[in-house]
């Protein structure tokens, strides 16, 4: 007689848990929407997987959490899976995907042609100086935030031969299109932005430094929080190893990150390969020389980043933003984005570059990357 007893509670327990099993499939539940979903007698409707009763991200829509119960009701809480969203599409769910951390972020770029001409944003027409005529910038570091799942607003601030002091001192002296004596500062109506990117031209000595100081005060009074970084051309290494006169702000790149800025040195990336100061191993990493990097036109430019070098400041910018890895990221979108005949045609008349070829080769793309993450750790300008 007890024997058929409890063979008879077991039965029913069994049926209990069939049925309470069963309730994901229950075309009640199938009807829910998220907003549906109500506590019930202290907790959620569940759904059952691999033997589970879960709480499918009832809470926690974006799935940095999933909640289970066990049979007997009693809940536990785990860091969510690759099964979260499986789990929240059993009950019918919209997945809300995880977004980047620069998503959102209002970016601008402060320079000249050392940051335009190799595809960092867009090159504008110098005459264009409102904050409308170059919002909304679909150049590289756009791209890249892109690939990465964040949507980014760059403002291109960024003028031919233009140093700080004509950008911010309200008396332009760059003798270009824009004509000496323009006030660029009357336009930058805007200074709340969640990360500032310079770069400047030749000038050095206290007068970077003071304009460095200007400008962090003009934004910060914007947006506490901003944070700058400051991007390193090529052509600064270059010109400063054959006369240290040159961009004599180089040695004081520790003094400027001091001060609160991130030094985003790209030009030591490009300039340490093309001299041969590094030399990457590989049986299958191309060969480098300067035109890998810089222009070589007939008129005598031969310092100005091509669209490798373009990318390598990218990627550079973005590292040091993010703290990310720039080994795997993604460098397809160069090609669409900015064409490679057309380059070559126009900043290659008196030599020849094979920037092209190094895009095509994965091997040395990722030495590339490999060097970047290497010199934003190592910061070897402590030591100029």
């Amino acid at each position: 007689m007890k024997h058929l007893m409890r063979i008879g509670i077991a039965v029913l327990l069994l049926l209990t848990f069939v049925f309470v099993f069963a309730a994901c499939g229950d075309k009640e539940h199938e009807e829910c929407t998220w907003g549906e979903w109500q506590p019930v007698e202290g907790r959620e409707p569940t759904c059952t997987k691999g033997g589970q009763v879960t709480r499918a991200c009832l809470e926690d829509p974006t799935h940095t959490q999933k909640k289970t119960v066990d049979a007997l009701g009693h809940q536990s809480s785990t860091p969510a899976t690759e099964t979260s969203p499986e789990l929240c599409d059993r009950c019918g769910f919209e997945i809300s995907p995880k977004l980047h951390a620069l998503n959102g972020k209002k970016v601008i770029f402060i320079g000249n042609s050392h940051t335009y001409v190799g595809g960092v944003v867009k090159t504008v027409n110098q005459a264009k100086m409102t904050i409308a005529d170059r919002d909304h910038d679909k150049g590289y570091f756009y791209q890249l935030c892109k690939e990465n799942g964040a949507n980014v607003e760059v403002l291109n601030w960024t003028f031919g031969n233009h140093s700080l002091k004509d950008l911010f001192s309200g008396n332009c002296q760059a003798n270009r299109d824009c004509g000496n004596g323009t006030d660029h500062f009357k336009h930058l109506t805007d200074n709340n932005f969640d990360y500032v990117v310079f770069q400047n031209g030749a000038t050095g000595g206290d007068d970077i430094m003071y304009w460095i100081d200007f400008l962090m005060n003009f934004f910060k009074e914007g947006n506490p929080n901003t944070k700058f970084i400051m991007l390193v051309q090529a052509r600064a290494h270059n010109d400063h190893a054959k006369d240290p006169t040159k961009y004599a702000w180089l040695s004081q790149l520790d003094d400027i990150e001091n001060k609160g800025v991130t030094i985003a040195d790209w030009g030591k990336v490009a300039f340490d390969l093309y001299s041969g100061a590094v030399i990457p191993e590989g049986e299958n990493i191309l060969p480098f020389n300067k035109n890998s990097f810089v222009a070589c036109k007939d008129d005598g430019d031969d310092y100005h980043p091509n669209l490798l070098a373009g990318y390598v400041a990218t990627l550079t910018a973005f590292c040091a933003i993010t703290g990310e890895s720039a080994v795997g990221q993604e460098y397809g979108f160069c090609s669409t984005t900015r064409s490679f005949s057309s380059f070559v045609n126009s900043y290659y008349t008196a030599g020849k570059t094979n920037f092209p070829e190094i895009f095509e080769s994965k091997e040395t793309m990722a030495a590339i990357q490999q060097l970047i993450d290497k010199t934003l750790a190592e910061k070897a300008y402590r030591n100029y």
